[in-house]
């Protein structure tokens, strides 16, 4: 990251994040020592995953609590303020690295904490709790890590699309189904309660007739 320092008129980069602490209008030329004063390890759990960056500003947590879990100074609360999110942008290059790999992948909230300073948090380090939506309890989450890459568009009972035209396309199944409800109209799913049978004819009004 870098920093403009208006005293030299300088912009200075390559900066930790624990270079950096949030701006307090008590304390506004000169910051108070953070306490505790936690390290570059502590702020940060892993580094980027590939040179491609993208920042993510995710609007349900920005008003949620958060707790992060440090690696030896415990648990702090803190505030959301945005992700930063790696990804590899050129298909064209080889990828060594791991922003694509499921297993490896991780964000990185970045959290104003109370202390003062400014962590970066994957979301497994992270506990988000909102008045409205969490409850008193919570559960110890016992998920593991994803491995899989999910594909929609190789299923292969849905056949190709190559030689259709039609804006409204029909799979294979589709098209089965409806010349069997064609052939055989009871054969319709319907929701409960609707019916095919012909509606009844609506009683005359007592002025009709007259």
């Amino acid at each position: 990251m870098e920093t403009y320092l208006p005293d030299y008129g300088a912009v200075f980069d390559k900066l930790p994040i624990s270079a950096f602490l949030i701006w307090e209008s008590d304390h506004p030329t000169e910051p108070r020592k953070p306490e505790p004063d936690l390290p570059l390890t502590d702020l940060q759990y892993w580094n980027g995953f590939d040179q491609a960056i993208t920042c993510i500003e995710k609007n349900l947590l920005f008003n949620m609590d958060f707790t992060v879990r440090t690696r030896e100074n415990g648990s702090l609360h803190g505030s959301y303020l945005f992700t930063l999110d790696n990804y590899h942008s050129d298909r064209n290059e080889p990828d060594y690295y791991f922003a694509e790999d499921p297993s490896e992948h991780k964000s990185h909230n970045i959290i104003a904490l109370s202390n003062g300073q400014i962590g970066a948090y994957p979301n497994n380090r992270c506990q988000m709790t909102d008045p409205s939506l969490t409850p008193e309890t919570l559960k110890r989450p016992d998920f593991l890590v994803s491995t899989r890459y999910f594909d929609v568009e190789s299923a292969p009972k849905w056949g190709r699309l190559g030689s259709c035209e039609e804006y409204m396309w029909q799979t294979d199944t589709e098209k089965k189904e409806e010349i069997e409800i064609q052939q055989d109209p009871k054969k319709l799913k319907l929701p409960d309660g609707v019916s095919l049978e012909p509606f009844a004819p609506n009683p005359p009004y007592p002025h009709e007739g007259h």
